[in-house]
């Protein structure tokens, strides 16, 4: 019957749907190879794993999330983060090529060892690029004791905490770019942000607390969060004595260095760390209708090179008409500045008066 099911075959009969077939009731299915290598399907995977890490550093899970279809104002074209499973703390590098993963996991390798546990990363789950496979990377791994959990190929569930991190740093990224209508090359900002709310937000898989609590053993302290993109005024301390004592800018974020705040300068295409900043509790952010939906600013494309100006429309020239015949012209009023104007002599002062007191700035 054209390798349907055994048990497909069993009930058109049963139930009396079919005719001329007699059935074995003792049968049992058997393997086909035939049905095998016609529709063999993939084996599902599990949704939820069997081992959970208890300690910080016993597993740490990355990935690799680029290109980017926009260059970032510091040159940065990939996303390569690191997860430690125990208390679901990203930690985010932007790096220009792939081939830069190797260093970085040095560089986060000893970030952990310093401040998170002494004994460093027992467990590292990846998949099986390139970037996490050179005879560097695994001699490196061996000498420092950590395993290598390696995905098998074409499965990317089996490294899915790096994968489900990834997509919601990006579209959390993404919405905030949006809302803020700020640029895409801004991309490195937004998903710096977004990981930082995602270390202060609760999270599915740690009932009760953030990763933040679990990290530093105290609740998170939200009272300074400002919206992503709102407007900042930066104190200008070059500024004169007459001149106006703020700049205007973007807030894009905390900086991980340094006790201030990111802010993003859209004339000189910059980000900058301030401390004299100043934030507007009213405001409503309402994204700018000049970014259009690629999200660029009109005097820069996605390369950085301004873009040419558009000319403004040449104005006709203004014609005079003569008055209409047989209309007698109205009397025009004489302009102010052509009225009369009457000058009134002032009396001349005697010789004798004391002269004028020095003007000592303190009138109105």
């Amino acid at each position: 019957m054209g390798h349907i099911s055994h048990g497909a075959a069993r009930h058109a009969v049963t139930s009396g749907l079919v005719t001329g077939v007699n059935l074995d009731f003792k049968s049992v299915p058997s393997f086909c190879e035939t049905c095998i290598k016609a529709r063999i399907p993939r084996l599902p995977f599990p949704k939820e794993s069997n081992t959970h890490a208890k300690v910080y550093g016993e597993r740490a899970w990355s990935d690799v999330w680029g290109p980017a279809p926009v260059e970032s104002i510091g040159h940065k074209t990939y996303m390569l983060t690191f997860t430690d499973e125990a208390s679901r703390e990203s930690v985010l590098y932007f790096i220009p090529k792939k081939s830069d993963v190797f260093a970085n996991y040095k560089n986060y390798e000893a970030w952990v060892k310093k401040h998170r546990n002494k004994e460093g990363i027992k467990n590292f789950r990846s998949d099986r690029a390139g970037d996490y496979l050179s005879n560097e990377f695994k001699n490196h791994l061996k000498v420092q004791g950590t395993h290598h959990e390696l995905t098998v190929h074409d499965s990317p569930p089996q490294n899915g905490m790096a994968e489900v991190t990834n997509r919601v740093i990006v579209t959390l990224g993404r919405s905030l770019m949006i809302g803020a209508g700020l640029p895409r090359f801004l991309w490195t900002e937004a998903f710096h942000h977004a990981s930082w709310i995602k270390f202060h937000s609760p999270h599915a898989a740690l009932p009760g607390t953030t990763p933040y609590e679990v990290v530093h053993k105290q609740k998170p302290n939200l009272g300074h969060l400002h919206e992503f993109g709102t407007t900042v005024y930066v104190k200008d301390l070059s500024a004169g004595k007459l001149d106006v004592q703020a700049k205007v800018g973007k807030f894009v974020g905390y900086d991980d260095e340094s006790k201030g705040y990111r802010v993003y300068w859209p004339e000189k295409r910059s980000v900058t760390i301030e401390r004299e900043v100043r934030f507007n509790p009213d405001e409503v952010l309402i994204p700018d209708d000049r970014l259009g939906n690629e999200g660029e600013w009109p005097n820069y494309n996605d390369n950085g090179v301004p873009n040419p100006t558009i000319p403004a429309p040449i104005a006709q020239p203004l014609v005079a008409q003569p008055p209409p015949a047989n209309i007698e012209p109205k009397h025009i009023a004489p302009r102010p500045r052509e009225q009369p104007v009457e000058v009134i002599l002032q009396p001349r002062l005697p010789d004798n008066l004391d002269p004028l007191e020095p003007n000592t700035g303190q009138g109105f």
